[in-house]
């Protein structure tokens, strides 16, 4: 984005001063002028924003990451991995079925609290039996061993309020998980037709420049750039601007791209992978 804030700002500059050599020509406009004053007022306020959310941006990561603020970077937007090659892990991920590692936990909460009732279930208390060796009944000609029964009275379960509760934990942690798993399977589904239209709208920009840049229009104003060199830079601005819009686009599509990776648990398994790498290389830890 900061290559074309600059070009743009550079095409500005070029035709201000273009108009400044016509400023006793026909082709001179006072109020076109003044408008590309003002855009250059602004474009150039727009590239110390994207210099500074950059510069920030960079700050935060070697906060996290330390031993990248002494290394050289060289982040190209050329080399980020391509919208076709997105297109490509995006639909080979939507048919690859896992288990992603929140809903792992929500099945983990189901088993927990399947023990934890069977546990309350296995100390209910009866009552007793009991048998016992006593020698003198042998000499009242009697059996020396005597039983003992105690029943507990009422005959309940006196842990029943604790197993109805440990129940209601199960259906509580199996609702969750349904909840979790319509909750992922929305969003991973939403992220992906999102990425849909995005990409879609990306290749229609480009084929729009790709036509612009070939059309006979560019031909012409070629033709025209000796009669008056500022409608060659208007046309070329005006294309500068759907390029803008396509790296926007592609931003929208790599951010996507990203939330798409974290609903398909994709993004945090070992070992780490670069998915911004057009060849998915793996990421070294220091």
């Amino acid at each position: 984005m900061k290559s074309v804030k600059e070009e743009n700002k550079q095409l500005t500059t070029a035709q201000i001063s273009i108009l400044e050599k016509q400023r006793h020509s026909d082709f001179f406009n006072a109020e076109d002028f003044v408008e590309l004053k003002l855009d250059q007022m602004e474009q150039t306020v727009e590239l110390e924003e994207v210099i500074f959310e950059r510069d920030n941006q960079l700050g935060k990561m070697a906060g996290v990451y330390p031993a990248m603020a002494q290394k050289q970077l060289d982040w190209r937007y050329e080399n980020i991995i391509s919208v076709d090659r997105i297109e490509g892990i995006v639909d080979s991920l939507s048919k690859l079925q896992s288990t992603p590692t929140t809903l792992l936990f929500r099945e983990n909460q189901i088993e927990l609290a399947n023990r934890e009732y069977l546990l309350e279930k296995s100390n209910i208390n009866i009552g007793f039996l009991q048998t016992q060796y006593q020698q003198y009944r042998i000499e009242q000609g009697r059996n020396p061993w005597s039983i003992s029964l105690g029943v507990t009275i009422p005959i309940a379960n006196p842990n029943k309020g604790d197993m109805t509760k440990r129940k209601l934990d199960v259906i509580e942690a199996q609702h969750e998980r349904d909840e979790t798993e319509a909750e992922l399977m929305t969003d991973k589904t939403g992220s992906r037709e999102q990425l849909k239209n995005l990409i879609a709208r990306y290749r229609d920009i480009r084929e729009k420049i790709s036509a612009l840049n070939e059309s006979t229009l560019s031909s012409t104003l070629s033709a025209m750039k000796e009669d008056n060199p500022a409608v060659s830079l208007r046309f070329a601005a005006n294309v500068l601007k759907l390029k803008t819009l396509e790296i926007k686009i592609k931003q929208n599509i790599l951010i996507t791209y990203i939330e798409f990776l974290g609903y398909t648990d994709m993004i945090q398994r070992q070992p780490l992978i670069n998915y911004l790498n057009e060849d998915l290389e793996q990421i070294g830890i220091q």
